[in-house]
């Protein structure tokens, strides 16, 4: 093989290599987070996040740092070939997701066309009000504040969180486990087809009222049970008189406090204490 052919033959290979790298390096890209950066108007106060997201997952984590930093991607999609009359179905990634803050408020929403998957850092100290719909499951982690979250069609995991929460889905488990609570704060956590599992920390002063319809209620609390309710309905139009007992099972632990309220349709309701 004379050199002419070889040198040729060597500018092909590095041509390959180049695209190949390229093309390497372009599906990376595709797979990466987008990344937001929000300051905080007064980043030495408790701010808030208030956030709404139809498709998606979301997992919100406290942090030492004073910006609120938000990590966005979706599930890879690849290009499909075998679509309406021969025509090609490019990768569309378009997120629409909007973030604004305004005095230490952060609301965040969009991603209504596709699954989302969202990371979000806050500072620790900091109150969150999410909402969603229609995809993963909720979770947050060292959030010192008070946790509003409704999460319609997955589960719900809270984990080392301080203050107070109102946790509720309809298809999915909801789980919480708090190393301190706001004290004289009532607080609900609430599904129809999961179950309920709550830690508190063992000191916790509050009034349990727990109700599972086809389920167990369990707890390592030393409960102080109250007597079941009558309720008087009156006579009804052919003159039948109607009284019920009272369907919740109601107990003080610690003396009692704030009303603690449980419900699940289809599981458990599991209250532990903190070890």
């Amino acid at each position: 093989m004379n050199k002419f052919k070889l040198r040729k033959m060597k500018k092909q290979m590095i041509k390959l290599v180049g695209v190949f790298i390229l093309i390497i390096v372009f599906q990376a890209k595709a797979q990466e987070y987008d990344q937001i950066v929000i300051p905080l108007s007064s980043p030495d106060k408790t701010g808030a996040l208030k956030l709404s997201l139809p498709n998606g997952t979301i997992k919100v984590t406290g942090y030492s740092g004073k910006d609120v930093i938000l990590k966005v991607s979706t599930e890879q999609q690849k290009i499909n070939k075998g679509t309406k009359d021969g025509l090609m179905k490019i990768p569309n990634r378009s997120l629409g997701i909007t973030a604004k803050e305004s005095e230490n408020l952060v609301t965040v929403s969009g991603g209504y066309n596709r699954d989302v998957i969202m990371e979000i850092q806050v500072p620790t100290k900091f109150d969150l009000k999410l909402t969603g719909h229609n995809g993963g499951d909720f979770t947050v982690e060292n959030i010192n504040g008070n946790v509003e979250i409704t999460n319609h069609n997955a589960g719900i995991a809270a984990r080392n969180i301080s203050g107070a929460a109102i946790l509720n889905s309809h298809n999915g488990d909801i789980t919480a486990t708090f190393v301190s609570v706001t004290p004289d704060t009532p607080m609900a956590f609430t599904t129809f087809n999961g179950d309920v599992d709550i830690t508190f920390p063992p000191t916790v002063k509050a009034t349990f009222k727990m109700r599972s319809e086809r389920n167990d209620i369990l707890t390592d609390f030393e409960l102080n049970l109250k007597e079941a309710k009558t309720k008087e309905s009156g006579r009804d139009e052919d003159g039948v008189y109607k009284i019920s007992i009272e369907e919740w099972t109601v107990g003080d632990v610690n003396g009692g406090g704030p009303e603690m309220l449980f419900k699940t349709y289809n599981g458990d309701v599991i209250i532990r204490k903190k070890k």
